[in-house]
């Protein structure tokens, strides 16, 4: 499944953006919508939303509350960094359990791909931390990254469609077009070429092109 990750500002277009999805990622941290808005985007929307919020900046009282609205609004998926403090990763999660929401633990390193032993450490930590999915994004700077990070779909997690691991840039692309096939959940793509929310991101429409032809 393909999820469109959406970053716009315009509250109406962002609407009509989710109308024609089935799985959107909303990036609030970038959107910057009202508690009422985010009521009436996660609570009337079809398809299945995805809440995120990156904490670079971000005061963490002000991201809390931001993402406790999304839940309670509708949210059928939560993503925080696992950076995170262990409270507000806690607090966050029980929401989500009370609300039939899905917890989304994720690290992201925009500079390098750890070794094998440290991204299997990192996604334990994801789920002592209380994930439903565990995330890893990582830049990847050869194809030996790229190859390291798909290496990671080979357990149980995979299978069972709870991990999410792709890799950023160029050399990462081949992870976006891998990992759908090899048990993520879903991937991430843009809406169109030029609505990037990350490096590397493939547009929607090529994407499922590229993943039908593969499949």
């Amino acid at each position: 499944m393909i999820c469109v990750s959406i970053a716009e500002q315009n509250f109406d277009k962002c609407k009509s953006i989710v109308s024609e999805c089935s799985l959107a990622e909303i990036r609030l941290d970038k959107c910057k919508f009202s508690t009422e808005q985010i009521h009436d985007l996660f609570s009337s929307a079809s398809a299945q939303l995805v809440a995120t919020y990156r904490q670079e900046g971000a005061d963490k009282e002000e991201r809390k509350s931001v993402l406790l609205a999304a839940i309670k609004s509708g949210a059928a998926f939560v993503d925080i960094d696992t950076a995170n403090d262990a409270a507000f990763i806690s607090h966050i999660a029980d929401a989500t359990k009370a609300n039939k929401a899905k917890l989304i633990v994720s690290y992201h390193n925009f500079h390098s791909t750890p070794e094998i032993y440290e991204l299997r450490t990192i996604i334990e930590r994801c789920f002592s931390r209380g994930a439903d999915i565990a995330k890893i994004a990582c830049q990847a700077n050869t194809t030996a990254d790229s190859a390291r990070l798909l290496s990671l779909y080979d357990n149980d997690l995979a299978r069972e469609g709870k991990l999410l691991v792709l890799g950023m840039g160029e050399h990462g692309k081949i992870t976006r077009l891998a990992a759908p096939l090899l048990g993520a959940p879903f991937m991430y793509a843009s809406l169109e070429t030029g609505s990037e929310t990350a490096p590397g991101q493939f547009d929607a429409t090529l994407l499922r092109k590229l993943l039908d032809y593969f499949k």
